[in-house]
């Protein structure tokens, strides 16, 4: 069984022994499923040992644009249809997701080079009109943290450039940062 351009990769198995009741102390399962330039990869780790250790990780990494789901869209309307449509061709994408995570932590700690913060985080990483662009937003009980960071912003074909610091780098534009 299989289909054209799936892959399911790097699966993961772990677990932890110790000598008393419970037995076992660590569980860990994962894996990423690739389907053509999109992939998405999963996580979970339970620690009875250390609860605060215990965390839930889903990732997407791709190039995903809103003209592109419009363009599928068009594409199963068409064959449902019978009749031939077609969609725009855009030079830049108006919105373009290149990464996603959604991590769910009991507490904060770090796996391969991986930062989980106790609570909710949700991670994305994005192209707004050709400008790429990071936000972060976490909610826990230690209450509400919010980042945002962008490229340089350009504006007026370079004749108002908003940047992080007066060495004005592309990659290197404003960043916002709240904590509640």
């Amino acid at each position: 069984f299989g289909l054209q351009g799936l892959q399911i990769c790097d699966v993961l198995m772990g677990a932890g022994i110790g000598p008393a009741p419970p037995f076992v102390t660590r569980f860990a399962i994962g894996g990423a499923v690739t389907m053509g330039k999109h992939k998405f990869v999963f996580g979970a780790r339970m620690d009875f040992a250390q609860p605060t250790m215990t965390a839930l990780i889903c990732h997407y990494k791709g190039k995903l644009s809103i003209s592109e789901l419009i363009g599928i869209a068009v594409s199963m309307a068409s064959k449902a249809s019978g009749k031939s449509i077609s969609t725009p061709k855009m030079g830049t994408p108006i919105f373009e997701l290149t990464e996603l995570k959604i991590k769910v932590s009991a507490g904060f700690f770090r796996v391969g080079g991986e930062s989980f913060w106790p609570g909710f985080t949700f991670e994305a990483k994005f192209s707004l009109f050709g400008v790429n662009m990071r936000c972060m937003f976490n909610v826990g009980l230690n209450g509400i943290r919010a980042e945002f960071s962008s490229e340089r912003l350009a504006l007026l074909g370079n004749t108002l450039m908003i940047c992080k610091d007066d060495q004005c780098k592309r990659e290197e534009g404003p960043k916002l940062k709240l904590e509640v």
